[in-house]
């Protein structure tokens, strides 16, 4: 073997870029007493067969194994190769690689560390940026395969990999299986380019599965991958409580961006989604909230999808794509669970909600929050105040007018778990009140004229009355009373009310939770029988909690151990009073409700019940589990 020799060896399919791929490599200095040589190979079906072939037509001890699309255009590469490989125990190096490859093997799925100049995208269109190597070597578990430089010679697995796939990763572990490091070496700013603006293909699955069973033991610590799961980034709520708490129970998350709507099965979604689903060989996806795009995306490529339900109604759930039976559905609410089954979908099950106990724990607390936010009462929150939700008597009819107001009557300031204004309204009274909406109500062709002007349209109007009531109520005890609420309600004037605009959800508002002494929730009527999010959220940040009557309540907590409810606006009112002038016993109940959702209603355990119900499910179809 010529220990001065170096070789490059291109696999070529495209005459000009070989050309001026040669350009660069015959314009690199070569240290004294070094000489350099080429072999290119044209047509080769099988990477690992054409490397072999190369390799053992060379005498060279140093091969550098390159695509035609790499440009060196640092002229002391050679010469810092070399400085690298006088470790003698670094048998590879690369210009890109990772310390530890993701859990479907595919190395760009990995995390990316290295010297990159290139504007190659994958097919969902996420960018690969590595993290940029400034000095020196690191040792990564495998290297990517545009370049690979060895001072060692060891068979490529033409074997396993006939194709252009897993070539580069599976001779990153056949060296470290023989005792050589590998390793990642930088490179000068701009020192070369990757000249190739095609989407990445997705790799091959048989090769991809081939992979995973001859290295599995040698890449993760059990033999076996952790499954992997999807989390679409609906920019609703907190993107982290889901992907974290899948983090505890031992699977792998990977977040992708979603601008798609609940309802809308818009192709340009679907395709979106159903292409990260193959790009990341993906094991299930799941969202909070139901999505038609989603679900589709998820049966089309035979993956589960995991929905959990914290909003009612909940329109999507009415499409048809609930009925898929890949879709496993978790409702907060068990009247809304019961009309889904009742329509005929596969799973769904009642899950009660969660709150986010693990970054409440990390929550600081600066003086200035104190100033800003420490008060007796606080409710935030919408009051629905758009006039799309307030119900205008003046327009309807006297008959109309009669009958809205009668069933107002019955239904405000009443929280006994009775839902006393669906079914309630005659045909042309809601025939009058669908005469006022806008003519493009998307919800019609999901839910119907009746169900939406019931479940939303006068669900929000009675949370409208009922809000501002318990605000006007609170504002003339006295006490420090403050409405945080969305720019829209700012102009609303409530005496004895500091109305303040609203707050972000991931870092004011936990904080706004702990320091008022009582936190406020009224739940929108179309909730009929669940717990919401709010009170969880509440409860989870240290907060003392005095919500509405629910019928759930009794399911989930000891009321006047781990939180106080109120049936009416008096016995509100007089709660807050109490408390207010009892601290030991509100701060006990605080306490208590926080070690409750702790010990049972963190994500963590929500996630991993909902996990452990979907596994089950699926090994009983004869599909692996999902942990």
């Amino acid at each position: 073997m010529d220990e001065h020799l170096i070789c490059f060896i291109i696999c070529v399919t495209d005459v000009l870029r070989q050309e001026e791929c040669l350009t660069y490599l015959n314009a690199l200095e070569v240290p004294d007493g070094y000489a350099t040589d080429v072999i290119t190979i044209e047509g080769a079906d099988s990477v690992c067969a054409a490397y072999n072939a190369a390799m053992q037509s060379s005498n060279a001890k140093y091969k550098v194994y390159l695509r035609q699309e790499i440009f060196l255009r640092d002229r002391r590469f050679i010469a810092s190769m070399l400085q690298a490989f006088d470790d003698p125990a670094i048998g590879m190096i690369g210009l890109v690689g990772t310390e530890q490859l993701s859990e479907d093997g595919v190395l760009r799925n990995g995390k990316l560390v290295g010297t990159f100049t290139a504007r190659e995208m994958n097919p969902d269109g996420r960018m690969y940026v590595p993290e940029v190597l400034g000095e020196g070597i690191r040792e990564v578990m495998a290297v990517d395969g545009r370049l690979i430089a060895t001072q060692q010679d060891l068979p490529w697995r033409e074997d396993l990999f006939r194709g252009q796939d897993f070539f580069d990763v599976s001779q990153s572990l056949e060296f470290r299986k023989a005792g050589y490091r590998v390793a990642v070496a930088a490179q000068t700013s701009g020192g070369y380019f990757f000249d190739n603006d095609d989407l990445q293909p997705p790799v091959e699955e048989e090769d991809r599965k081939r992979f995973l069973e001859a290295y599995g033991k040698q890449i993760f610590t059990d033999g076996q991958p952790r499954k992997r799961v999807l989390y679409p980034n609906m920019q609703t709520i907190s993107t982290w409580n889901i992907p974290y708490a899948l983090t505890l129970a031992g699977v792998e998350t990977v977040l992708i961006e979603f601008f798609g709507t609940a309802e809308n099965k818009a192709e340009k979604d679907i395709d979106q989604v159903s292409g990260s689903i193959r790009e990341l060989h993906a094991d299930a996806v799941m969202t909070h909230d139901f999505f038609a795009p989603v679900a589709v995306a998820c049966e089309e490529n035979h993956v589960p999808y995991i929905s959990w339900i914290y909003d009612s109604i909940q329109v999507a759930l009415y499409d048809e794509s609930a009925l898929l039976p890949g879709n496993y559905i978790f409702d907060f609410d068990r009247l809304q669970e019961q009309d889904t089954k009742n329509r005929g979908a596969a799973y769904v099950r009642h899950m009660a909600l969660a709150g986010n106990v693990h970054s409440m724990d990390r929550l600081v607390i600066e003086e200035e929050d104190e100033k800003r936010l420490s008060c007796d009462v606080s409710f935030i929150g919408s009051l629905y105040s758009d006039r799309d939700y307030q119900i205008p008597m003046d327009r309807l009819s006297e008959r109309a007018a009669s009958e809205v107001r009668g069933l107002l009557e019955r239904q405000l300031n009443r929280w006994d778990g009775e839902v006393r204004f669906i079914g309630r309204l005659s045909d042309e009274t809601i025939d009058e009140l669908v005469a006022m909406q806008r003519e493009d109500v998307p919800e019609y062709r999901f839910i119907g004229k009746r169900s939406f002007i019931e479940q939303t349209y006068f669900s929000r109007g009675i949370t409208h009355l009922e809000r501002v009531e318990m605000m006007r109520r609170l504002g003339e005890t006295g006490w420090d009373v403050r409405l945080y609420t969305k720019e829209k309600d700012q102009k609303t004037v409530i005496p004895g009310v500091r109305v303040e605009k609203g707050l972000e959800y991931d870092k004011e508002v936990p904080k706004a939770y702990y320091l008022s002494k009582i936190n406020l929730n009224i739940t929108l009527p179309s909730i009929r029988s669940g717990v919401p999010l709010r009170v969880f959220d509440i409860m989870a940040a240290g907060g003392f909690m005095l919500t509405n009557y629910q019928p759930e309540i009794d399911e989930l907590f000891v009321v006047g151990r781990d939180l106080e409810v109120y049936h009416s606006f008096d016995e509100m009112v007089d709660k807050v009073n109490y408390y207010l002038r009892h601290e030991k016993e509100r701060l006990q109940i605080t306490l208590n409700g926080h070690r409750r959702v702790r010990e049972e209603y963190s994500y963590g355990k929500r996630v991993g019940s909902i996990l452990d119900m979907v596994s089950e499910d699926l090994v009983k179809k004869g599909r692996p589990a999902l942990r």
